[in-house]
Formats: structure tokens, C-alpha cells, sequence
């Protein structure tokens, strides 16, 4: 039975072990950062601050369990409530400069762009994934309907550049558009 919930402090290092295992062979992650061993150590550094990150600007990470055993993860915040009373993490998160209230580099200023074009105020899927050995169980789709049921009636967005993801936006109907040669930016209807 699978059981999702709310990341407790102490499932952290789990979350993070899982990030790694998922993203190391994510397109976007291998374009800019080639080794391997700095890939694997980046990608720990990345997931750690991403899930305090969450937790402090109005947002959190949901859990799947699996026999009380965390197995998948989906990281998430506020979109509009972070950028504007934590600028300083948000540049940090989308690893961009602002100025004048331009969002650089491109990709992300599409995402920006859309986010201010249709005056929405998005929840923002930082990231999702299910650890290798649990994959097509149904694990990831049971964590992002209960993300969705969580979140009904809110435009959900995010920046997908792995097909686990891609696949659950396509299914539930999320618009996408391709923002990078290895990004999509999906949007809820």
C-alpha cells in the first residue's frame, strides 16, 4: 500500500539519496555538469538546500511510503509568495540574475513571463521522483494526484526536462512547451 504524507526532518537524507539516484542520468543535470562524481555531489548539495528551500518558503515536500519505507518524493512551493519575500532564494533556485525585474536566462524567463502574463500564483513542483526500485508501480502517479487533490483549483507549474515527469503532465493534461533543448515547461489547465 502506498501511503503519502508530509516529509518528516528526519527522512530528509532519504530524500536527498533518492534525488540523486533519480536525477544522475537527467538530461538537464548531465548538460551542465558532465562528470559524473560532480554530477552525484552537486545533485546532494542541490536536493538538500532544495528541500529546505521548500520548507521555508511556503511550500513543502510530500513523501511516498511504501511499508514505511520513503521511496518517492515531490518538492514544491509557492511561486509567487517565494520570489517575493525571498528573492535572494529564489535567484538561487532558478540560478538566475533579476534585473529590473527581468528574469535571465531565457528558459527561466519564460517561466517568469507566463507566470506574470497570466496573473496566476502557481504552486511550483521543484521536483519529483521514485527511487529506481520502485518505478512503474504506480508510486509516482498515486504522489502527484494526491499533489494535485492537495493543491485543487491552483495552477500547478514546473520546468520538466526527465520523461517520468513529462509522462504524468502529458496524463493529466498539463500544457507544455518547450523552453530549452532539454526543458519543457508544463502548466495546469
Amino acid at each position: 500500500m502506498i501511503v503519502c504524507e508530509n516529509i518528516k526532518k528526519d527522512e530528509y537524507g532519504r530524500v536527498v539519496e533518492l534525488a540523486v539516484e533519480v536525477f544522475m542520468e537527467d538530461k538537464f543535470f548531465i548538460k551542465h555538469m558532465r562528470d559524473a562524481n560532480e554530477r552525484r555531489k552537486k545533485l546532494a548539495e542541490i536536493y538538500r538546500d532544495g528541500l529546505e528551500i521548500c520548507d521555508k518558503n511556503f511550500g513543502g515536500t510530500l513523501v511516498a511510503k511504501v511499508n514505511d519505507e520513503v521511496v518517492g518524493f515531490l518538492m514544491y512551493f509557492d511561486y509567487v509568495k517565494f520570489r517575493k519575500t525571498n528573492l535572494h532564494d529564489f535567484k538561487d533556485v532558478f540560478g538566475v540574475e533579476i534585473k529590473h525585474n527581468h528574469v535571465l536566462p531565457v528558459s527561466f524567463a519564460k517561466i517568469h513571463k507566463t507566470v506574470v502574463r497570466s496573473q496566476c500564483n502557481p504552486i511550483y513542483v521543484l521536483a519529483i521522483g521514485v527511487g529506481k526500485n520502485y518505478q512503474h508501480q504506480g508510486i509516482g502517479k498515486a504522489l502527484f494526484a494526491d499533489f494535485l487533490q492537495k493543491f485543487e483549483g491552483r495552477v500547478i507549474m514546473s520546468d520538466i526536462s526527465g520523461p517520468f515527469f513529462l509522462r504524468l503532465c502529458q496524463k493529466y493534461g498539463f500544457n507544455l512547451e518547450p523552453i530549452s533543448d532539454v526543458c519543457y515547461l508544463a502548466v495546469s489547465k
